[in-house]
């Protein structure tokens, strides 16, 4: 989780800005999806609208609300992917055959 690992939120708002603006407007508009009721933030209940109940939400939740206030703001949302990306990286022979083709 980010707000246990305060060395490597660091470096994710370090890199935050090297992210090409089409990676952050993408990002932002997968933000916009789960904030079902257009607040600026992700609740539990944005994301149980957008996906139905999943267990999957404790899960974001602990990895992105930096915070604890219990919603997850853009920042946090774009900061958490960019955290996943650095930890799981995926391996380009699992993007061949899915529509991803280099």
């Amino acid at each position: 989780s980010l707000s246990a690992n305060p060395r490597m939120l660091r470096l994710v708002v370090a890199l935050r800005p090297m992210l090409r603006p089409e990676v952050v407007a993408t990002m932002k508009k997968c933000f916009e999806l789960f904030d079902h009721n257009h607040d600026g933030y992700i609740s539990r209940e944005d994301f149980s609208s957008a996906v139905g109940t999943h267990p999957i939400w404790y899960d974001l939740s602990k990895n992105m609300d930096v915070n604890h206030d219990f919603v997850i703001t853009d920042n946090e949302f774009i900061n958490g992917l960019v955290h996943h990306s650095l930890c799981k990286p995926i391996s380009l022979p699992a993007l061949t055959g899915n529509g991803y083709d280099l």
